[in-house]
């Protein structure tokens, strides 16, 4: 590589798989904050069903050996791939246990829901099973465009809002939707604004980093990932949910407007991390 190089091992062919997989990682540790946030049991099952079914289905289906599988867990010291799946392990156990009361059959269990060193627990795994792929990708020095302190904090942001955006997609389908609509009205103009602060700051920064990062930067804004950048994270992702956000504020909102902004803003989550993927470019060796 003579010139900065645009990978291409996680996003193209099976790629897409761990491209799903990062998405419903962060949505479904997102989904399960902002619920424990909210006291919202259904939507803590909802995010732990995620993780389990969604995230760890599309990792195996990503790997090209599955049944080389236990060999991730073998270097926790120096691999955040190790650490990441010890997190996913241990996130689903603990999150289970909380939510183990809940059914019916198991109410003799000697712990309540709301067990407050349950929640604090699955609460600690859930941040770090969405700040886990920030640091993966942080920690590959040879791209430049992951390598920054900004992408477990974006990571972060999205996460949550991606579990804001799912929990107001739903609220009209589900027992007890419409009880926290207000709360998530009063927050998401603020945290579609942090989002959007720290996106441009990010790609400010990484448009002045050097060759690699600025080219990855141009393949965003002009180039082949352009499109779904500008259309799927800025438009779709931003521009939408915070219109709608606003107005809600402002007017009583209708239920169809409210899910309409949340999808939106639930295909910008997806976009943004897909745009990341793609754009990641190695430095060049001479």
């Amino acid at each position: 590589m003579v010139v900065p190089t645009q990978q291409k091992e996680w996003s193209q062919g099976k790629g897409w798989f761990l491209i799903i997989a990062i998405f419903l990682g962060g949505l479904g540790g997102g989904t399960y904050l902002v619920s424990m946030w909210l006291n919202f049991n259904l939507g803590l099952l909802l995010g732990w069903l995620m993780v389990l079914f969604g995230k760890t289905t599309a990792h195996l289906l990503f790997l090209g050996r599955p049944s080389r599988f236990w060999r991730a867990f073998a270097r926790p010291q120096s691999s955040w791939i190790s650490r990441g799946i010890i997190i996913l392990i241990l996130f689903l156990i603990f999150s289970a246990l909380q939510l183990a009361p809940l059914v019916k059959q198991l109410e003799w269990l000697p712990w309540a829901t709301d067990s407050f060193l349950l929640k604090t627990l699955a609460s600690i795994l859930a941040l770090g099973l969405i700040m886990y792929t920030g640091f993966l990708l942080g920690s590959i020095k040879a791209i430049a465009f992951w390598n920054d302190a900004f992408v477990p904090i974006l990571f972060i942001l999205y996460s949550l809002l991606g579990g804001m955006g799912l929990l107001l997609a739903i609220h009209g389908f589900v027992p007890g939707g419409t009880g926290y609509i207000s709360r998530l009205e009063s927050i998401a103009p603020w945290l579609l604004s942090l989002v959007a602060l720290v996106l441009a700051v990010y790609i400010y920064i990484m448009y002045n980093k050097g060759p690699a990062a600025r080219r990855a930067v141009l393949d965003i804004t002009r180039g082949k990932t352009a499109p779904v950048f500008i259309f799927g994270v800025v438009i779709m992702g931003i521009a939408i949910p915070m219109s709608v956000a606003i107005y809600s504020l402002l007017n009583e909102a209708s239920w169809l407007l409210l899910t309409a902004g949340a999808v939106c803003e639930l295909a910008g989550g997806f976009s943004f991390r897909y745009s990341l993927l793609k754009a990641g470019t190695y430095e060049a060796l001479i």
